[in-house]
């Protein structure tokens, strides 16, 4: 009959009807109230309320257990209410019946619990948070973190939260809830909160769910153990994943620059399956080791930054070491490597200078304040060089330095000519996307110091399809443009309609009817026929 709520209430309606008060037991109370509850029926809150009054009213409790279970089951009713005048009648029942009766030490907490979940049920997000966030810092400090979780609507909120795509609150909770409890949330809500994560790129979410879900119990597991064991088929979460799924993680931690946790994955899920006989390693997953490694983020207050050579032994690796079906271009990495270009950290003699004088500052005014009592007042260093915002690379003596310093480096570790081409046409797409032609001219002539030989042993196709995009943004590099053009049909180069396009946008810059355009157009038209 529990399970059947309607038949329920039913019951008791005749039962009371027919004025049968020697029937009217606590149990029936109690059932009526289970029956309400389990209904989720919103329309019978205020029939709750009314039931939980006229059961203090008759007297009809005969134990302790009976008040608490009551009073525990007419808030559990609040759980679907979402009429805020209901909070009103549960407040004057709950201060007059309620914390006089001597009930549980968690029924505050379940109370603060029906208001959060009316104020989320009735559009009321940010009140219903702030409430429960109140709530947990001041229960916390009388009972155990997972127990104030447990009789909270947690669930609740921290699905209101997904609903919101509220992902910073999202992950510091669930985060929380985590250290009290692994165990607290489903399969079910885990796969919501991570497709969220996953929706959004949130590095902070899907690492969170990553580490403390699908990599659980095999952070300290090796690749032997591994294959002779089936740990990763043992691993609930990790066999259940999909492709596609997995992919997507592997997207989002390799696009956030965490290199440990991308190589943990593919290693896990991926590399070992070569050893079975299945597809491995594939390219994409050698392009979400490398963009890793772009978009990783180091502090380097001081000295040379290295992260560009990181990056390029990684992929001289790929390069150099696989099959041809591991055939990287440039256009598989410019986005991720113009991260890094954009992030390059230059230390020359002046931003050396600048560091010293801001130290001795320090020190000065440390002194002063334990003399004087005056605290310091906060320095920091403007100079470009070491700003963490703009493109440090439009500086044209850094640009200079950074590309006669990397090729060298590049030159020295004896690195393959693929590894040097994808360098230098992602070096070229980013000063085509973020410069001008003025910075591709400074980038050439660096190259050309390194090798006065650079335009017919370095570039290829690529190279001069960049450049001429970039000139034919530039506004004034019709010479460039001609001298690039003398180049190319002296050369033997491949021309196509799409330079003759550049070339012609970037011959009408100023004068738009002049004899450069007029030739270039000629040409096009016999390049057209032919």
């Amino acid at each position: 009959m529990a399970g059947r709520p309607r038949l329920v209430l039913e019951v008791a309606d005749i039962v009371g009807s027919l004025g049968a008060e020697r029937l009217v037991t606590p149990a029936m109370y109690l059932l009526t109230l289970q029956a309400i509850r389990t209904s989720k029926d919103r329309s019978l809150v205020r029939k709750a309320l009314a039931l939980y009054v006229e059961m203090h009213e008759q007297k009809v409790f005969s134990t302790a257990r009976d008040r608490n279970m009551a009073a525990v089951l007419l808030l559990e009713v609040f759980g679907n209410c979402r009429d805020f005048a209901e909070l009103l009648k549960l407040k004057m029942v709950y201060e007059k019946y309620m914390t006089r009766s001597g009930l549980e030490r968690g029924l505050e907490a379940r109370y603060i619990g029906a208001f959060v979940s009316v104020y989320l049920n009735s559009g009321q997000y940010t009140r219903g948070i702030d409430l429960f966030e109140e709530a947990v810092e001041r229960l916390r400090e009388s009972s155990a973190i997972g127990e104030v979780f447990a009789l909270l609507p947690t669930k609740k909120v921290l699905s209101a939260m997904s609903s919101h795509q509220d992902v910073d609150l999202l992950a510091k909770w669930l985060e929380k809830v985590l250290d009290s409890d692994p165990s607290f949330f489903g399969y079910d809500v885990w796969t919501e909160f991570l497709g969220l994560g996953l929706q959004l790129n949130h590095y902070g979410l899907v690492k969170l769910i990553y580490s403390r879900l699908i990599m659980k119990g095999l952070e300290n597991v090796s690749l032997d153990e591994l294959m002779f064991t089936k740990m990763d088929e043992q691993n609930e979460v990790l066999s259940s994943l999909s492709e596609r799924t997995l992919t997507e993680i592997l997207r989002t931690l390799a696009s956030n620059g965490d290199v440990n946790s991308t190589l943990a994955l593919i290693e896990w899920h991926y590399l070992h399956k070569s050893f079975k006989g299945e597809k491995g390693l594939t390219k994409e997953l050698c392009l979400d080791i490398i963009v890793s490694y772009c978009y990783h983020d180091e502090d380097v207050p001081s000295g040379k930054d290295a992260s560009i050579e990181n990056t390029l032994r990684v992929i001289n690796n790929f390069t150099g070491k696989l099959s041809a079906e591991f055939d990287l271009s440039y256009r598989d990495l410019c986005e991720a490597m113009s991260y890094r270009f954009m992030r390059y950290n230059a230390v020359d003699a002046n931003t050396e200078a600048a560091e010293r004088r801001k130290t001795n500052y320090l020190e000065n005014k440390l002194l002063e304040e334990d003399e004087t009592g005056v605290k310091p007042q906060k320095v920091s260093n403007g100079n470009l060089h070491t700003s963490k915002k703009g493109n440090i690379l439009m500086n044209a003596e850094i640009l200079d330095f950074f590309v006669r310093d990397t090729l060298q480096h590049i030159l020295s570790e004896n690195y393959n000519k693929p590894t040097l081409t994808i360098f230098i046409n992602c070096l070229l797409h980013h000063i085509m996307k973020y410069q001008n032609a003025t910075g591709t001219v400074v980038a050439l002539q660096a190259m050309h110091h390194i090798n006065p030989h650079v335009v017919s042993e370095w570039l290829n196709q690529d190279s001069y399809d960049i450049i001429l995009r970039t000139v034919s943004r530039s506004p004034a590099a019709k010479y460039l443009g001609y001298k690039l053009y003398q180049h190319i049909t002296n050369s033997g180069l491949t021309i196509t309609s799409a330079h003759y396009g550049d070339l012609i946008s970037s011959a009408m810059k100023g004068e738009e009817d002049n004899e450069l355009v007029q030739y270039y157009v000629s040409q096009a038209s016999e390049h057209n026929s032919s």
